[in-house]
């Protein structure tokens, strides 16, 4: 009887200390867990802190990094506008004081080094606006005498290749109808005629004087020389895969265009097909393939383009051997003797290796494929077929460089066709701005007393 209350005390004496120490236990875990929340949000809410605190730091920095590049710009804006006028003033100055052509060509040189300021800061845009405002203040008369002067130096063999440059930037820019690419002895003797002409002022009045000076100026001899403007296209293209739809759309475009020319143009047409370097070289069967020389011919043109087939492999990386194809398309495409316009087409959707490349063992450049275009008077038509990679905006900038040309003369022009649907209209709008530029020229070139009394 006296055991069994002694078990019980020691039994609940048990479970007391027990529940005693699990208390202890999970208060100590419980304050643990609690000090290390409390931590956790002291840290969280210094890293708001910070972070709050770079955001408007980052804030300040974009908005005085703004302020600067506006600065700059308008700075820039201001300091070519001055350069733009103060070189169109000085143009002005020299074509006002200047007697004859050997003044012209001795004060003309030290303008040219300032021209290449319009192609190294890009303001060429802002340079032919101030131009154009300076040629339309003057008299009529004056700008006869101008664009006379003008021609006279373009036909200059002694000019160096900025003087060339130069002199038919400003002849492409104020008399466009009468800019001829290539000189030409018909054009010139022309021009001689016509002077002799308006020599004539005193000379007896003479019937049968009169006469035998008319025939000794040959104009008969010199209009029977006559020739068709050769408009000659060179179309340089993508021969990888995917773009294949594309090229197969030219011929019908220019059936087209060659039904809506109305003047005496002879249109030649030539392919260029390029595609890449790889390590399985006769997988790709080639890098430059010419294709088709120039031919007025549109059903060989047409047969070329059907024979363009795709190679059975891909190219390696994005870039491709499109350098290799325009090098190719400029200098070794049997151009038209004058008088012509020349005119490179390039179509792809990827970029070019660059100079430094191994896949471009000629290293070939964007300056270089400049200089060679202007060399050969070839205007480069870049059409961008947008392919939504990496790559495009290396492309992008490869194609508008090489539209842009080495001078003023040798822009061409740069679109981007992210449609298939609207390839052909762009081409054909693109296609028919120069054909209505080769009008205009066929126009002198026929007729060659036109606008020249």
């Amino acid at each position: 009887m006296n055991n069994t209350p002694k078990t019980f005390l020691t039994n609940n004496t048990f479970y007391l200390l027990i529940n005693l120490v699990l208390f202890f236990f999970f208060s100590f875990l419980i304050k643990k867990q609690y000090n290390t929340h409390k931590l956790l949000l002291s840290e969280y809410e210094q890293l708001n802190i910070k972070a709050e605190n770079i955001s408007n730091d980052t804030k300040w920095k974009i908005e005085h990094n703004k302020k600067i590049i506006e600065s700059w710009e308008l700075l820039h804006e201001k300091t070519s506008d001055k350069y733009c006028t103060s070189l169109v003033k000085q143009l002005g100055l020299i074509f006002q004081t200047s007697t004859n052509l050997s003044e012209l060509k001795t004060k003309l040189p030290p303008l040219y080094e300032q021209y290449s300021y319009l192609n190294e800061f890009n303001v060429k845009e802002k340079f032919q606006a101030i131009l154009e405002e300076w040629w339309n203040s003057l008299s009529n008369e004056r700008k006869d005498i101008v664009s006379k002067n003008m021609l006279e130096l373009y036909n200059q063999d002694s000019l160096s290749s900025s003087g060339f440059s130069f002199i038919s930037g400003l002849c492409y820019i104020l008399v466009p109808d009468l800019i001829i690419r290539e000189q030409h002895s018909f054009m010139r003797d022309s021009l001689v005629d016509y002077q002799r002409i308006l020599d004539y002022e005193n000379i007896d009045l003479n019937f049968s004087d009169t006469v035998q000076s008319v025939q000794n100026l040959n104009l008969s001899d010199t209009i029977s020389q006559t020739k068709l403007l050769n408009l000659d296209i060179v179309f340089v293209v993508d021969g990888t895969t995917g773009n294949t739809p594309y090229i197969q759309l030219l011929p019908q475009i220019l059936y087209i265009i060659k039904d809506n020319i109305t003047k005496p143009i002879k249109l030649n047409i030539g392919l260029v097909a390029f595609r890449d370097y790889i390590e399985r070289q006769e997988e790709m069967e080639y890098v430059v393939r010419h294709c088709l020389p120039l031919t007025n011919n549109l059903n060989e043109f047409e047969d070329a383009v059907n024979d363009l087939d795709e190679p059975n492999v891909s190219t390696e990386e994005y870039p491709e051997a499109l350098f290799d194809g325009v090098f190719a398309g400029i200098t070794e495409s049997n151009w038209s003797e004058s008088p012509s316009m020349r005119l490179l087409v390039l179509i792809g959707d990827a970029s070019s290796h660059t100079e430094e490349a191994n896949k471009n063992p000629m290293r070939y450049s964007i300056k270089q494929l400049q200089e060679e275009a202007s060399i050969f008077k070839v205007r480069i038509l870049s059409i961008k077929l947008v392919s939504y990679t990496s790559d495009d905006i290396v492309h992008r900038d490869q194609m508008m460089a090489l539209a842009e040309g080495f001078g003023i003369a040798d822009q061409g022009y740069y679109v981007e066709i992210d449609d298939f649907d609207n390839f052909s209209p762009i081409v054909m709008d693109l296609l028919q701005t120069e054909i209505s530029r080769a009008e205009r020229l066929s126009t002198i070139i026929t007729d060659p007393f036109i606008n020249l009394n």
